[in-house]
């Protein structure tokens, strides 16, 4: 606690703060905010920093798993819509509540936290707080003028056998495997916009579909 600072977990109540701060940030749509926190939020998730009495810096820990090659489990926070109120920001708030987050982490067994920067430069601003690139994605863009080639075989998959072809793809490098209520948030999501969980050639896609995009959040597959 700092002056008229105070950090601390969320309870009930926070809710309303949460999202109004949450759609400031991210601009997400009403129906993705509320349907995350029916679906997704527990009180005491969050860690918040209040200011004057007020959010002013939220933050959502997720417990998870990081895999290492040879099937070790290290425990871990997933941080998740991690942000501070636009009128308040550069002034140190998101960078304490995420050390204190850290702080908390560590006193509950977690080896370290974990996240996914939406844009580039936030690279660079979590490396100044130590914070290391372990992980990337590939992406390609595929239009309708220049169509991949035609897979033999796209199935629905269901979320258990999503989960366990998941392992079996991974196995033996560093991966994270999700707790089943991130892994049925996301297998919603790709409901919700009129896609779902695939089983696509000899791999797994979770796909989803929106605006008339289709979206492969995630590919394992040993097919080209």
């Amino acid at each position: 606690m700092m002056g008229r600072e105070l950090l601390r977990p969320t309870v009930p109540g926070d809710e309303g703060q949460m999202k109004a701060l949450w759609k400031a940030c991210f601009g997400d749509e009403d129906w993705y905010i509320d349907g995350f926190f029916a679906k997704g939020y527990t009180p005491g998730r969050g860690m918040v920093l209040e200011a004057e009495g007020e959010i002013a810096s939220m933050l959502l820990t997720f417990s998870q798993e990081m895999v290492d090659p040879d099937g070790r489990k290290v425990p871990i926070w997933y941080v998740y819509a991690f942000c501070t109120k636009p009128s308040v920001q550069r002034r140190g708030f998101g960078r304490r509540l995420l050390a204190w987050t850290e702080a908390q982490a560590a006193q509950q067994g977690k080896r370290g936290v974990v996240m996914v920067p939406g844009e580039r430069s936030l690279f660079d601003f979590y490396g100044t707080l130590g914070y290391q690139t372990v992980f990337s994605t590939w992406e390609q863009v595929i239009s309708r003028e220049n169509p991949a080639t035609a897979l033999s075989q796209v199935t629905l998959c269901t979320l258990e056998e999503y989960h366990q072809r998941r392992g079996q793809w991974l196995r033996g490098r560093w991966w994270i495997d999700y707790p089943e209520e991130s892994a049925a948030w996301q297998a919603q999501l790709c409901r919700a916009s009129g896609g779902g969980l695939y089983r696509i050639g000899d791999g797994i896609a979770a796909v989803e579909c929106w605006g008339g995009a289709v979206t492969v959040k995630e590919l394992l597959a040993g097919e080209p």
